[in-house]
């Protein structure tokens, strides 16, 4: 008996080696599968667990989308824009997902596509000619998936949207690190919904050949919005266990150098107001809305959205937040 970990669902199960051997894989875990299970008319086996979360219509999976936009907002607040309006979401079956990415009809690696169609135009002011670029963006994902693997599926998919909205012609990337980007994001909304196994599904993913290890990693070490601002304004086309300090490495000359010509901007502490400290042996800072010890973590509403923030540090006067994209921020009490 061999002792296999399911990563979908979080536990380790005891398979003979006959059955790890010959029998058929649920496309979703990919454990063998024993007993009642699912067929898909495009071939695809399913287990009954994930069966009985798999999501086949449209019109659920739009709600999976406006669901993944949401917590995409939270948590990335103003450090990733995503597209809202312009982003249709579809449910295909494997053949057609593989054909729209001129991939074989068979081929089993691909969960998600995003297609973006980019229009430029040009608009005449005297002398002044000025090109600006709008985008329609499709996202097809195959039916039948879990609602915790399509949001994560979703939430890949969306930050394709970003980068095609955001990166420049000029920013040369490695395919495998913008892959792994979008697997990063992934990763964080899996975190910030209580996905363990999903993210477990990310990290032993090979779709990035090892890429996501190097920005999880990355991650660790540096703020998040570094790493946004390499992407945008990298001077390297990668990043290597020996060289993540090059995520620091950013051309000078970064106006305009984005896809719309919008300079990398990131503003926090002008939206988080620090209200009130309550002193004694346990302190307690009002920032906006909520009330948070030292140490604690809460959801600040900010206009229509609220955000994820920990309080760091209490002081006299002012108080350290660590936010959602890693970054800190000293808010000052005003007397």
């Amino acid at each position: 008996m061999y002792a296999v970990r399911d990563t979908s669902h979080g536990v380790e199960k005891q398979i003979c080696e006959t059955c790890l051997r010959s029998r058929p894989r649920c496309f979703v875990c990919n454990m063998p599968l024993a007993g009642e299970h699912g067929k898909f008319k495009d071939g695809r086996l399913i287990c009954q667990q994930d069966l009985a979360e798999a999501i086949f219509s449209n019109e659920d999976a739009q709600k999976v989308l406006e669901a993944t936009q949401t917590e995409l907002k939270r948590i990335f607040w103003e450090v990733l824009k995503f597209p809202e309006t312009n982003v249709t979401f579809e449910l295909v079956d494997r053949p057609d997902l593989n054909a729209a990415a001129s991939m074989a009809p068979n081929f089993n690696g691909l969960q998600g596509l995003t297609v973006s169609r980019i229009t430029t135009n040009l608009t005449i002011r005297g002398s002044v000619t000025n090109f600006h670029n709008t985008y329609n963006h499709r996202i097809l994902t195959m039916f039948g998936m879990p609602r915790a693997r399509l949001i994560a599926i979703c939430a890949h998919e969306m930050t394709h949207t970003w980068l095609h909205e955001h990166l420049s012609a000029n920013r040369k990337i490695e395919q495998d690190t913008i892959e792994a980007f979008c697997e990063l994001v992934s990763h964080r909304v899996m975190q910030s919904i209580n996905q363990p196994y999903e993210q477990e599904v990310i990290e032993a993913n090979l779709y990035s050949r090892g890429q996501i290890n190097v920005l999880l990693e990355t991650d660790k070490r540096y703020p998040f919005t570094k790493i946004v601002e390499w992407m945008q304004h990298g001077t390297e086309s990668r990043l290597t266990d020996e060289n993540l300090h090059q995520i620091l490495a950013i051309q000078t000359n970064t106006e305009g150098n984005s896809a719309n010509g919008v300079p990398f901007k990131i503003v926090y502490s002008n939206r988080l107001q620090l209200k009130g400290i309550t002193g004694g042996n346990r302190k307690l800072a009002l920032i906006n809305n909520k009330t948070l010890e030292q140490g604690e973590r809460g959801n600040v509403i900010v206009g229509e959205t609220n955000i994820l923030v920990k309080v760091e540090s209490i002081e006299a006067g002012s108080v350290t937040v660590v936010l959602p994209d890693g970054s800190k921020e000293i808010l000052k009490l005003n007397r």
